[in-house]
């Protein structure tokens, strides 16, 4: 039967009661002694037992069967390779084979180490013959590359400096490389270009890196585009009339802008190649140099 009156059920939780300490039962009563508390912090203090660090002035006691045992409180004799395994490094393995001596070899003290056999060198004598002479072959003809290298570097500096590097030539070079200003050395540059017959490369079209048939397409549409424009803009008072110039404007405004965003890009067609201005001193292909000119007419057209 439940006990309806609650007698049993202890004081309330919020009188004092309720919080005094005294009232717990066992409170009076040691559940642990003294000699079992020193052991338990002796234990705790105790440091660990390893096989690699052995304190030799208190040997451990040993079994009956010889190994040595570490005694533990509470548990008696326990053997001690039962309980901690260690390896001598991080790699080596924990119980290492132990190598067995040859016979005859008991007196020495070290082991001589197996040789190898030739099934795992796979050595045979035409290989000790021949090693050396291929290494010093190969090493002869990197050697030979170096000096090649060497002299062809050689040849090509005494080349430019006494035969290239003359006359006008040498005089155009040193002027351009006095040049003070960027317009001096603009104009120095295109007449070593000139000199050098460079305006030729630069009057024709084609080239290897570069679509030179799409940007002289592209610049002849973005050239009629603006024509277009400019031309409407000019007769606007006379087509005012007919209340048509904002309309026929607005096509045409709208055509060269679906043009720029189709072809005006990032090396469109190659025309940003490193190649394109590295072959003169200044400039590029003439083609190349008209599309870019007319891309900077845009924003005079386009303004509103």
């Amino acid at each position: 039967m439940a006990d309806l009156s609650r007698t049993t059920n202890g004081p309330a939780p919020h009188s004092e009661e309720g919080y005094d300490s005294s009232l717990l039962p066992d409170f009076d009563h040691d559940f642990l002694s003294e000699e079992d508390l020193h052991a338990f912090a002796n234990a705790l203090s105790a440091p660990e037992p390893s096989p690699s660090s052995e304190d030799l002035l208190s040997p451990t006691p040993t079994s009956s069967d010889g190994r040595r045992t570490s005694l533990l409180a509470g548990e008696g004799f326990k053997s001690r390779d039962s309980l901690f395994i260690t390896a001598q490094n991080d790699w080596a393995p924990i119980n290492p084979p132990r190598k067995e001596k040859r016979r005859g070899e008991k007196g020495k003290g070290r082991s001589r180490k197996p040789r190898r056999s030739r099934d795992e060198t796979r050595e045979g004598y035409l290989y000790t013959i021949l090693k050396w002479p291929f290494l010093g072959v190969v090493g002869a003809w990197v050697i030979g590359l170096a000096i090649s290298y060497m002299l062809t570097r050689l040849y090509i500096w005494l080349y430019e400096h006494f035969v290239a590097w003359r006359g006008k030539r040498e005089r155009l070079r040193r002027k351009l490389q006095s040049a003070e200003t960027y317009g001096d050395w603009v104009e120095a540059a295109k007449q070593l270009d000139a000199f050098l017959g460079n305006d030729g490369w630069k009057e024709e079209d084609a080239f290897a890196y570069y679509d030179s048939k799409t940007v002289k397409r592209v610049l002849e549409q973005m050239r009629r585009c603006r024509r277009r424009v400019e031309q409407q803009e000019g007769g606007g008072s006379a087509a005012s009339q007919n209340g048509d110039t904002s309309i026929t404007r607005g096509r045409a405004v709208e055509d060269l802008k679906a043009l720029v965003e189709a072809c005006v890009k990032n090396n469109f067609v190659g025309v940003e190649n490193s190649r394109l201005y590295s072959q003169t001193y200044y400039g590029t292909k003439n083609l190349v140099q008209d599309f870019i000119d007319e891309g900077k007419l845009f924003n005079h057209v386009l303004r509103p």
